[in-house]
């Protein structure tokens, strides 16, 4: 089910968009992206494949990527350059 909308809108943003082509399309997808059930479907995505990306990795790999998270850590809240 779809429903028809108009909008006024500034002459630059009415180019860009004409230029996408299929506005309607293009609107669409940018509205879906800041709906919330949209945002949290693509978190959950992200978790999934991270979650796939750590069970692929070894118990060395794992501590390797801990250290670095580590230092990165540190250099974020104490401004540590050392590595």
């Amino acid at each position: 089910m779809t429903k028809k909308l108009s909008s006024s809108l500034p002459d630059e943003v009415a180019a860009f968009l004409e230029a996408k082509g299929n506005v309607s399309g293009y609107v669409t997808q940018l509205a879906r992206e800041q709906m919330p059930e949209a945002r949290q479907e693509r978190q959950r995505a992200g978790v999934a494949a991270f979650e796939e990306f750590l069970r692929c990795r070894t118990p060395e790999q794992v501590e390797a990527d801990r250290e670095i998270a580590e230092w990165s850590n540190d250099v974020a809240t104490n401004g540590a350059t050392g590595w």
